[in-house]
């Protein structure tokens, strides 16, 4: 029957259910299928069970299942099982040796032309095209190039902050899991909590690469220099590790369903911004590029009344 998955010996991968608006009977389900949970979800049983309920991302809205699903995805269990295998209509023989050098890889690519190409915002397509190539991820980087929301979710932070603040762009960068483990700050720990040095590697890039460059320039973008002649770098190493120290204590948000993984990944949440650990993270004081600290005005919150906002004109003292 349509339930029986006879290449694999039995319903260890997905199962086709039914099409779009086709009512299906929980009684002519494989007994594989017919738990107590999936009872109880869809309001036919007795017991109560936990379910998971999904949010998406921001600005997400909900796909129309009647324009059909022309785009390829992994889904869970492993990294060979993907919706292509059921209705992507475009594969009429999906060990065809092109699907092996395209397979999931261009969906994402195929959403992002779409929209670039298409999308009636094309200022904002364009900015966010140009910000993607100077506050960069990659696959190249990360590896598990078959997916696409995550890498998706990652682009929509540039989209949305287009025609922004070039700060909030850089703070939700920050909280992203795939800038996160494109440039290894994720799972950063202090050196209190690890034994080792934070990891400095988005400390140098978002000074380096994101932000202030190397040299510091004058108004009219020549270098600048000092008395004696010589450029001024706008850094120095010890400014790198000390910024490194504030990059600790990010970790993914507990896995949740909906979301495009495999089992060989853990079921890891690539697609929520990142949560901080605060165990993980480095609570003493770092110096800024200006002589000063980071948090200079803002007053101690040992000094503070309960529960008032926080007011300027304090600073670090030792």
């Amino acid at each position: 029957s349509r339930w029986e998955d006879t290449d694999s010996g039995g319903l260890s991968v997905l199962v086709r259910l039914g099409d779009l608006n086709e009512s299906v009977s929980f009684d002519s389900l494989p007994t594989g299928l017919k738990l107590p949970e999936l009872e109880e979800a869809l309001g036919s049983g007795t017991l109560e069970y936990n379910h998971g309920f999904v949010c998406g991302s921001p600005g997400e809205v909900a796909n129309d299942p009647t324009n059909g699903h022309m785009m390829p995805y992994v889904v869970d269990r492993d990294s060979s099982l993907h919706d292509a295998l059921y209705d992507f209509p475009y594969i009429a023989d999906w060990k065809a040796e092109w699907y092996y050098n395209m397979g999931t890889w261009w969906g994402k690519y195929a959403t992002w032309w779409s929209k670039a190409v298409s999308g009636e915002d094309q200022l904002r397509q364009r900015v966010a095209f140009a910000l993607s190539q100077i506050v960069v991820t990659s696959t190249s980087g990360i590896g598990d190039a078959m997916f696409s929301e995550f890498f998706i979710a990652c682009y929509d932070i540039y989209v949305r902050n287009a025609l922004g603040n070039y700060r909030d762009l850089l703070k939700e960068m920050t909280f992203n899991p795939t800038m996160g483990q494109f440039l290894s700050f994720h799972g950063s720990r202090s050196l209190d909590n690890s034994g080792t040095f934070p990891d400095e590697n988005y400390a140098r890039e978002i000074m380096q690469l994101f932000t202030i460059g190397l040299w510091e320039l004058n108004p009219d973008g020549t270098r600048a220099t000092d008395e004696a002649g010589n450029h001024v770098p706008t850094y120095t190493n010890d400014h790198v590790e000390t910024f490194a120290k504030v990059f600790t204590g990010f970790d993914r948000q507990t896995p949740r369903p909906n979301t495009e993984t495999h089992q060989v990944q853990n079921n890891k949440n690539r697609v929520d911004p990142f949560r901080m650990v605060p165990s993980w993270h480095d609570v003493y004081p770092k110096a800024d590029l200006l002589g000063g600290y980071l948090g200079d005005g803002y007053p101690l919150c040992p000094d503070l009344p309960p529960n008032v906002a926080h007011r300027k004109g304090a600073t670090y003292i030792f």
